[in-house]
């Protein structure tokens, strides 16, 4: 496991997943942590395309898996933004009972809407702008 320090503690290095620009319509396993409540996320996009975009945008749906009782949570919804953006992800106070806590992080691309179409033989040929998110979780203080 890679991790780095800085002022607010220790981040695990969950790693980095790029989107396809063709969803998969399914969810995608991205990693497992022992990381508590608290996710730093940054992104990567044309981020000029972004905010003028020829096409479709998308976000990501997070949700956890427990691996010892396989219950699943809501799902999250994480939008592209250029900061890199602290989210806190709250664990029920039952599970909590049952430390160390090990969860499966599942990510599930969405499309978020379209604005203008290219034209190409009078058929409809959207963009959908190629996403990436690096995610990382504050491991508890030791």
């Amino acid at each position: 496991m890679t991790t780095v320090d800085d002022g607010l503690g220790t981040w695990d290095q969950l790693g980095t997943i790029a989107f396809p620009t063709v969803p998969t319509n399914s969810w995608v396993y991205f990693n497992t942590t022992f990381a508590r409540e608290t996710f730093r996320v940054k992104w990567e996009t044309d981020w000029v395309k972004w905010k003028k975009p020829s096409g479709y945008r998308s976000f990501v749906y997070l949700r956890f898996k427990f691996s010892d009782t396989l219950d699943i949570t809501k799902s999250y919804r994480l939008y592209p933004r250029e900061e890199r953006s602290i989210i806190e992800l709250p664990i029920v106070d039952e599970i909590w009972e049952k430390a160390p806590v090990r969860r499966e992080l599942w990510l599930y691309q969405f499309i978020l809407y379209r604005t203008t179409f290219a034209w190409a033989d009078g058929v409809i040929d959207p963009e959908v702008l190629p996403i990436s998110l690096t995610l990382e979780g504050l491991l508890p203080p030791t």
